[in-house]
């Protein structure tokens, strides 16, 4: 969800925060959770495992009509047991289906709303073994990725997240919500549906947004001194903790806490990007962002999963007429949102001027004050 969006439903007090959230699922209560736009763009009833029922479940199935999903760790689908659905996941957002799991014991046929809620128990009961599962059945596990909603901006990630910061196991039961017409619900479908039923709404974008000011995310471990075409710059290697992913800050001239500073964030292929001469081994963005930002009294060039090591960074600037680029097709997104922000007030920043490619969207502001934008 845009922030746009989520500015304009927050204004009618219509979204929870992060703690009434929280509170919801430790009272028992189902809530609505809503992911991105640019996403599955969609809103997903969850209630903490430790909660699930018989008529929860039938609620789900009843007014939810989509597909009934357990969210496990990763830990806990080990000491279950539970393979992946398939070997090579090739689905669009790499949801982590596993295996779909029974009750060995205790049930019929295993469909019912008694029958589903009987098996959550038992897959979430501290100590249960493999054995007391069989498979397939009419529950579908999904496994979050270590890290949660800092690694991947998912409804299974952050149904693990806010029953762990309930204090509950963290394991969540979640069902996609779909209108009567069999079509998806989207944002005025999922604040009738709120009203309807009086449940509380909640963002996996202020979760992530929660978790990044409460946690912290990066390690500073290297500086040194970089040169490059544009001249020498003043590089900072950041750790991330939740992936141990390498973001690297090329900082321009003084940072002043107070004054806006001109910020460029980009994914490079190579930290050689920044370096050479010949524009077929580089990226023109950032070429261009490092010729804006050396134009300035200050500014920083923030090079988002790296995937390499400062160590590789010296070796190549040393030996760069022989090295091969570092392949890297990631991109910043959602998730690395907090990553970014604790890295910009790391430096000493406060309030930015970005730069951004011509036609990209205003979607992050990464916690700072935006002053304004400048197009490249």
């Amino acid at each position: 969800m845009s922030n746009s969006s989520i500015a304009n439903i927050q204004k009618y007090g219509v979204i929870s925060s992060v703690d009434d959230i929280i509170d919801e699922l430790k009272s028992g209560r189902m809530i609505i959770l809503i992911d991105e736009e640019d996403r599955e763009n969609e809103g997903d009833l969850l209630i903490a495992a430790d909660f699930v029922s018989s008529e929860s479940i039938n609620f789900m199935i009843t007014h939810a009509r989509g597909l009934v999903c357990l969210t496990l760790t990763e830990d806990h689908c080990q000491k279950l047991g539970l393979s992946m659905m398939t070997e090579n996941n090739s689905s669009r957002y790499g949801t982590n289906f596993t295996q779909s799991i029974e009750a060995a014991k205790g049930i019929g046929t295993g469909i019912s709303a008694s029958d589903r809620a009987h098996t959550i128990k038992v897959a979430t009961d501290n100590n249960v073994t493999p054995e007391d599962l069989v498979q397939p059945g009419h529950i579908f596990p999904v496994r979050s990725v270590k890290g949660g909603v800092l690694s991947r901006a998912g409804h299974t990630e952050a149904g693990c997240d806010l029953t762990r910061m309930a204090g509950l196991n963290p394991a969540a039961v979640i069902c996609e919500i779909i209108n009567k017409d069999g079509s998806m619900a989207r944002l005025p479908d999922l604040l009738e549906f709120s009203k309807e039923f009086n449940l509380k709404i909640g963002t996996i974008s202020s979760l992530i947004q929660y978790r990044s000011e409460k946690e912290t995310l990066i390690d500073m471990y290297s500086s040194f001194i970089i040169s490059t075409m544009y001249g020498d710059l003043k590089a900072f290697c950041y750790r991330d903790v939740i992936n141990s992913s390498i973001h690297i800050a090329l900082v321009h001239g003084n940072i002043e806490l107070y004054k806006d500073t001109l910020v460029s964030i980009q994914t490079p292929s190579s930290i050689l990007d920044v370096m050479r001469v010949d524009d077929n081994f580089g990226l023109l963005t950032i070429n261009k962002a490092l010729e804006r930002i050396v134009q300035s009294s200050s500014g920083v060039l923030l090079l988002i999963n790296s995937h390499i090591s400062c160590d590789d960074v010296l070796r190549s600037i040393n030996e760069f007429n022989k090295t091969k680029p570092f392949l890297d097709n990631s991109k910043y997104n959602l998730a690395t949102h907090g990553v970014i922000s604790q890295i910009l007030c790391n430096i000493g920043i406060s309030s930015i001027r970005l730069i951004k490619e011509k036609n990209s969207p205003n979607k992050f502001d990464f916690g700072l004050s935006v002053s304004g934008y400048e197009f490249i």
